[in-house]
């Protein structure tokens, strides 16, 4: 851990970084390929203090400011196999993945929604993810809301409900922003929808029964405001090269300055 630390810090320096973001997917389970063991809930505590502490004493050197943070999931598990409480006093933001909600499985719909569509507990969502991490001990002034630049697509079993909360039948192409906007949205048979509930649009072709999830600019400027409201510290997003003509990066540019 503490040779982690230091490399950490000497990449920091060699290249003149501004500091240190740690994706870990996921302590204490499975991400993808990951090994993982019930230690990981106390190690994912211990390997932020180290790079903090290696960072601090490169800021003493240095004269500069090293930020720490790290991009965390949405689901109420990790927060039950990690310390969140207790980490964040060694970061200076947490960046929340709220998007992803669905991928691949059984069953689809908005994969970036900020509310529930139909049930709270059922349903991952921005909103209920910054609700679980406060209550763990995370500052608000700390969390960053994730937002997508791409979109998720399904083609459904059936057209119920538009296919939101729905059985998938097979996975179709999703894309950036820019695709789908210029692209899909504008091909016949495709109807945009917009969830009052969920604060998201989604597209939806009933011929093909194919569905589109993704963030548009009212939903990025809903979320914005989300920010605002609850004094967060600002949103971040994936990935610059899904919206080459900027078309989501301009809506936030256009809130952020906004009063609550």
């Amino acid at each position: 851990r503490r040779k982690f630390a230091q490399t950490n810090a000497a990449i920091v320096d060699d290249h003149d970084l501004d500091g240190v973001d740690i994706d870990w997917e996921y302590p204490g389970m499975r991400g993808e390929d990951n090994v993982f063991r019930l230690e990981d809930k106390e190690n994912f505590t211990l390997m932020f203090k180290a790079i903090r502490e290696e960072l601090d004493a490169l800021s003493a050197r240095t004269g500069k400011k090293y930020l720490l943070t790290t991009a965390i999931p949405c689901f109420s598990r990790f927060i039950e196999m990690t310390e969140m409480g207790k980490a964040q006093q060694y970061l200076d933001y947490i960046n929340l993945m709220a998007y992803d909600f669905y991928v691949a499985g059984d069953t689809a719909g908005h994969h970036s929604n900020l509310f529930f569509s139909e049930s709270y507990e059922k349903e991952q969502s921005g909103d209920r993810a910054f609700k679980e991490y406060t209550k763990a001990g995370v500052p608000a002034g700390k969390l960053v809301l994730g937002v997508p630049f791409y979109g998720r697509s399904w083609y459904m079993k059936s057209a119920d409900n538009y296919g939101i909360n729905r059985p998938v039948d097979s996975l179709a192409r999703g894309g950036g922003y820019t695709f789908l906007k210029d692209s899909i949205a504008t091909r016949p048979g495709f109807e945009r929808h917009w969830d009052d509930k969920a604060k998201v649009p989604y597209l939806w072709n009933p011929e093909t029964r194919q569905l589109v999830s993704y963030d548009d600019e009212e939903s990025i400027k809903v979320k914005c405001a989300y920010v605002r409201e609850h004094r967060m510290a600002g949103v971040m997003f994936w990935q610059y090269a899904s919206d080459p003509k900027k078309y989501l990066l301009t809506a936030i540019n256009e809130t952020k300055h906004q009063k609550p």
